[in-house]
């Protein structure tokens, strides 16, 4: 039977793979190599279609994970921009910041 894996969080591809046996959670190959559906470096899928939905699905979260990121770098940005000192410091030396 045809199944198609995905890889790990780095490799964005979808290979079709001749399974000869298969469980809940295993999957054995022709070559006689067990292993598990889902693991940190691979996806089994039954469908081509799940495996692009699967990388469609961890691509965005990937992207709003960036985005949220960035909005809390510029917020972060934006702080120190508009930080003063206090104005004790000033009393103290006598020079504006």
């Amino acid at each position: 039977m045809k199944k198609y894996r995905t890889g790990g969080e780095w490799n964005n591809e979808i290979v079709e793979v001749d399974v000869v046996r298969e469980t809940d959670k295993t999957v054995w190959r022709h070559s006689g190599l067990k292993e598990r559906k889902i693991a940190d470096y691979q996806v089994y899928h039954d469908t081509w279609r799940a495996a692009k939905d699967f990388l469609l699905a961890r691509a965005t979260q990937k992207k709003e994970d960036a985005r949220m990121k960035l909005i809390d770098a510029e917020d972060t940005l934006h702080e120190i921009v508009i930080m003063e000192p206090p104005a004790a410091m000033e009393r103290l030396t006598g020079e504006p910041a």
